[in-house]
Parts: C-alpha cells; sequence; structure tokens
C-alpha cells in the first residue's frame, strides 16, 4: 500500500449488474468488472422482483415515521412491509435476509415474522462480510430534523452506507421514504444515499 499509494480492486463476483455499476459508481469511481453468474434468470425472479421485473427496487414507504425503541429506533411502516416481503420470499425456499441499521428495528421486524424466520434479520454491522441471494434493507429514518447527522444519525456514514447496499445477489429492495432522502441537507464527503436513489430511477424501479 505505501509503495502504490492504494489499488482498488476492479473485479467483483458477488452483484447482480445495475446494483454492482451502481456501487461502484458511488463509491469507487467507476463500475466494476463482472465476473458473477446470475442463479435466477430475469423472467424467473421471485416476489416483488418478479412483480417488477426488476432486481434493484426502491420502496417507498409514505407518511411512515421512526419511533423510540430500547435507546434504538424503529419505523413500523417499513417493518410489517418488511416481514411481509421476507417472509414471502422465504417461504419460496430463496435465499433471503433483511437488514437494518438499527437493532430497535430488527426487534420490530422480528415480531412481525413467525418465531423460524427470526435469524434471518439482522443489523447491516452484523451483517458486515456476508451476503444473500436477496436483501431487504430498511433504513428507519423519516423525521423532520434538519441536517444529516440529526436526521441520519450514524448511517449517514459512506462506509456503512456501502457495506449495507453491497449484500446482495439476485435482488434488492431498500425500503425508507424518499421524500427523506431527498431533503436531507447533506454534509460535505456524504450524499450517497441521493446518488443511489439517481442510480435506482435509471437503472431500477421505484414502488
Amino acid at each position: 500500500h505505501r509503495i502504490t499509494n492504494g489499488d482498488v480492486l476492479t473485479n467483483q463476483w458477488r452483484m447482480f449488474k445495475s446494483l454492482s455499476d451502481s456501487v461502484g459508481d458511488i463509491f469507487y469511481g467507476k463500475p466494476f468488472s463482472i465476473q458473477k453468474v446470475n442463479r435466477f434468470d430475469d423472467d424467473k425472479l421471485p416476489s416483488l422482483f418478479g412483480e417488477h421485473a426488476k432486481r434493484l427496487l426502491i420502496a417507498d414507504i409514505r407518511n411512515s415515521t421512526e419511533s423510540n425503541h430500547a435507546k434504538s429506533y424503529c419505523n413500523k411502516a417499513e417493518a410489517k412491509f418488511t416481514a411481509k416481503h421476507l417472509e414471502e420470499l422465504l417461504n419460496c425456499g430463496c435465499d433471503a435476509i433483511a437488514i437494518t441499521p438499527y437493532k430497535g428495528q430488527v426487534a420490530e421486524i422480528r415480531s412481525n415474522l413467525p418465531k423460524k424466520y427470526s435469524d434471518n434479520v439482522r443489523t447491516v454491522d452484523g451483517f458486515q462480510g456476508k451476503e444473500a441471494d436477496f436483501v431487504l434493507l430498511s433504513l428507519v429514518r423519516s423525521n423532520n430534523r434538519t441536517g444529516s447527522s440529526r436526521r441520519w444519525g450514524f448511517f449517514r456514514d459512506p462506509r456503512r452506507i456501502n457495506v449495507a447496499l453491497s449484500r446482495a445477489r439476485e435482488g434488492l429492495i431498500v425500503i425508507s421514504s424518499i421524500n427523506h432522502i431527498e431533503n436531507t441537507d447533506w454534509a460535505q464527503n456524504e450524499g450517497q444515499l441521493s446518488r443511489f436513489l439517481e442510480s435506482v430511477r435509471n437503472q431500477g424501479k421505484i414502488i
């Protein structure tokens, strides 16, 4: 590293193309060279992915609000949506996981699921270094505060956002409030979520 000033690996074997291109552009300055072969054909995707014929989705949960949960945060509307579609994927035999930045939201999603699926809900930090075919990412935050630090808390960190977005092999649904993303006053070197939103508009679908 001292000799080269650092090199960025150009190949990746995990993510499907639209997600790979998005993560590459946002966090590394250019798309990756994709070595992955999809396990699911585009016309045989399960659940919401098949319904909307897209692997990259944002579910816009409008008028939802965050609340406190045991010194953490949860969002009941996002939790119900996430649990419903995670259970649908798991019932189909898919390798699927729900991840979220907050332990409070992990508990809220689990409360809407059969106990046998509890292990399929994890925090972003707890799932770092792991992967799944289908990932549902609940971002939780929805408030009227100003400034990214109060509006998003620790999840404004680009490294944590990178980890959260890059776990999926076959399909990714991000569950959030688009209004909350768009109306954040991002600090310097932040705003990756806004760029990701634009990427989904170009390469995926908002539902």
